[in-house]
Order: C-alpha cells, then sequence, then structure tokens
C-alpha cells in the first residue's frame, strides 16, 4: 500500500526490458492530493528478487522512471547490497534535482525451500 505519493517497485531477478512480468508499481497518489491509500495485491514468487520503497520526492525526481530505478537497484540487490542501492537512488534523485527529503528502501527477499525429508521442528 502506498499513500503521500510513495512508491513500491516489486522486481525480479532478470531485468527483463520495460514491464516484466515479475515488475509491480504501486504508487500513491501526491502530496497535494487526498489521503487516500493505493493498494495492489500480488502472489510473490521464488523469481522476484526483491522490493524498492521511496518517498514521492524520489518518484518524481526528473529521468527516474520506474524502469530507470529498477536499473539502479536491481545489481546492489542482487549482490546483497541493499545500502548501496539506496545511496545510489538517492544521489540519482538528488542528481537530477529532487526536493529534499528523500527516503528510500531497498529489500532482498530470502526465499527458501522445506526439504519434505527433514525432520519435523521441535515444539
Amino acid at each position: 500500500a502506498a499513500t503521500g505519493g510513495a512508491m513500491c517497485l516489486l522486481f525480479g531477478r532478470d531485468s527483463g526490458g520495460e514491464g516484466g512480468m515479475d515488475d509491480v508499481d504501486v504508487a500513491g497518489p501526491g502530496l497535494g492530493a487526498s489521503l487516500e491509500v493505493e493498494s495492489h495485491c500480488c502472489v510473490l514468487e521464488d523469481s522476484h528478487l526483491g522490493v524498492l520503497l521511496a518517498v514521492d520526492a524520489v518518484r518524481r525526481a526528473q529521468g527516474l522512471s520506474a524502469s530507470r530505478l529498477r536499473a539502479l537497484v536491481r545489481g546492489h540487490v542482487s549482490a546483497e547490497r541493499p545500502r548501496a542501492a539506496c545511496i545510489t537512488v538517492l544521489g540519482e534523485a538528488v542528481r537530477t534535482g529532487a526536493s529534499l527529503p528523500v527516503v528510500a528502501a531497498a529489500v532482498r527477499f530470502g526465499w527458501t525451500r522445506q526439504d519434505p525429508d527433514a525432520p519435523a521442528p521441535k515444539r
């Protein structure tokens, strides 16, 4: 869910070009709009790599489309460097004239597979 112009960008392991099957964008209405919350449901698959959360100022920065933001963070998140992904996005947002404050959070999903032959966990 997003509000106040915030955005959430879900992305997959491969860039796959613009609008890949694993890409989901949720952006709330801008700060001057109503306080309605934009929500979207999707099924997370193990092909999803991570998510980028950012405030309105980052989303509206000149030249930072959803596909550009994904391109900036995917390599860092894939290499388990979410802090570097955030620094890259925030630096690019400020460089292109985003108004302060700028905030972003990058998350890498960690998928595990359960072994059907493994013993049940003790309670």
